[in-house]
This record gives C-alpha cells, sequence and structure tokens, in this order.
C-alpha cells in the first residue's frame, strides 16, 4: 500500500510540472498572439489610406481583444488548474508523512519533496476549494501576463475605437479630417 501511495505521489509530481509547464506555455503563446495581432493592427491602420483598409484595422483590434480575452481566461484557469494539482500534491506529502520535518542528517527516502514553503502547505490545508479558487496574485508571472494581457486588450479597445471613429467621422480617404 505504501508503495502504491508512493507511485501516486510521483505521479503528482508529474502532474502538478506538467500543469505549470501548460499554463506558462498557454500564457506565452496568448501574450505572443496578442501582440502580434496587435503589432499587425498597427501597421494596418497606418498604411490604410482608404476606409476599407480602416475598417479591417478596426476587425484586426477587435480579434486582438478576443484574443487577449481568451488568454486572460486560460492564464486563470491554467493556476486554478496548477493549484488543483498543488492540493493533491500536499495531500500525498501528508499521507506518506513527508510533511514532518526530517530529523538531523535524515532524508525521506527515494521521494523529493515538492518544495513549498511550509506557510503554503498550511493554507492548502486549510481550506482545499478556497486555496484552488483563488485570484491570480498579481506578484507572479502569470499574474504579471495576466495584467500584460489586459493592458493589450484595452489597447485593442483603444484602437478599436480611434479608428471607429475615424471611419465615422471620416467618410472619404483622407486622413487627418475636421
Amino acid at each position: 500500500m505504501d508503495q502504491d501511495l508512493r507511485a501516486l505521489y510521483q505521479e503528482a509530481l508529474a502532474e502538478d510540472r506538467f500543469q505549470v509547464q501548460l499554463s506558462w506555455d498557454r500564457t506565452k503563446f496568448a501574450l505572443t498572439l496578442n501582440g502580434t495581432i496587435l503589432a499587425a493592427a498597427v501597421a494596418l491602420t497606418s498604411l490604410a489610406s482608404v476606409n476599407l483598409g480602416r475598417m479591417l484595422s478596426v476587425l484586426v483590434f477587435v480579434a486582438g481583444a478576443v484574443a487577449a480575452a481568451f488568454g486572460i481566461k486560460a492564464a486563470r484557469e491554467g493556476k486554478g488548474y496548477h493549484r488543483a494539482a498543488n492540493v493533491k500534491k500536499v495531500l500525498y506529502e501528508r499521507a506518506l508523512g513527508l510533511d514532518e520535518p526530517v530529523p538531523e542528517g535524515g532524508e525521506h527516502g527515494d521521494l523529493a519533496l515538492s518544495g513549498l514553503r511550509r506557510s503554503k502547505r498550511a493554507r492548502i490545508l486549510a481550506g482545499l476549494d478556497a486555496y484552488v479558487n483563488l485570484k491570480v496574485d498579481p506578484g507572479s508571472i502569470i499574474g504579471a501576463a495576466v495584467l500584460l494581457l489586459w493592458a493589450l486588450l484595452a489597447l485593442d479597445v483603444l484602437g478599436a475605437a480611434v479608428v471607429g471613429y475615424a471611419v465615422y467621422a471620416c467618410p472619404g480617404d483622407a486622413l487627418p479630417c475636421r
């Protein structure tokens, strides 16, 4: 039984690493995609001398805003999946007695500890559901990426509004107008 528990713990460690990597990969993709869309929209706006080109750039800005919103959602959900994997890992550590202090010069055998601080372990065990559903910490890397995605979303919306107004206010081909 103890061997089965150890195998489950090793799986939980692997799942935790997988969730961290998957969440980060998704976040990097969202940042790269939205940055590229925003750059394309700005370039299209500056090159477009006719209303058709400007209307197309409005659509590209809107696509960027949608991509940023999906990126924010994916980053938040990824953090939740990572936290759920953390909970599972901590519960296995507790069942195996790995959360107990190690005697001087002792070790836990072939099991690698997950590296969570004691305060974080206590917070996880105090409220499992509350821990999984916590908001993304703005001080974390994923939190900073979410803030950056919010900024990109705001720039996309602002770009769509400004160029959309230019299409409405300047029905001809010339900019600036009025």
